[in-house]
């Protein structure tokens, strides 16, 4: 299961940094020399990862690529940067104040995400 981290600095609202912590032969790992716009049938056979392109049709197989896991790059975090969409969805996460002498330190506990935008 690929697991990824959104952060955000509430001091610069908008700006968001997502962190990948995926093994290291997750999909979002898999980097090919093809510049295929999209991939068909994916899978790892023999700890390296496949793909086959389509003609425009969608159904009539082009070609058969071959790639490698690099784990220090990740697909996901590059569409994530890239895009202009915006993420959605809350996540409402509790927050226990914790009294350290002479200020606070707040640790943050369970989370919950609410799909629809409302918490």
């Amino acid at each position: 299961m690929s697991t990824h981290t959104i952060t955000y600095d509430l001091t610069s609202p908008g700006n968001g940094e997502m962190t990948c912590h995926a093994p290291a032969d997750a999909p979002c790992h898999a980097v090919w020399d093809c510049d295929c716009e999209s991939i068909y049938n994916y899978h790892v056979a023999f700890g390296v990862p496949h793909h086959y392109n389509t003609y425009d049709d969608g159904y009539t197989v082009r070609a058969h690529h071959v790639g490698r896991f690099d784990p220090s790059e990740c697909a996901i975090t590059v569409w994530h940067e890239n895009s202009d969409e915006d993420v959605r969805g809350t996540v409402v996460v509790t927050v226990e104040p914790v009294w350290q002498g002479d200020y606070f330190e707040f640790r943050a506990g369970s989370a919950r995400v609410d799909e629809d935008g409302a918490s």
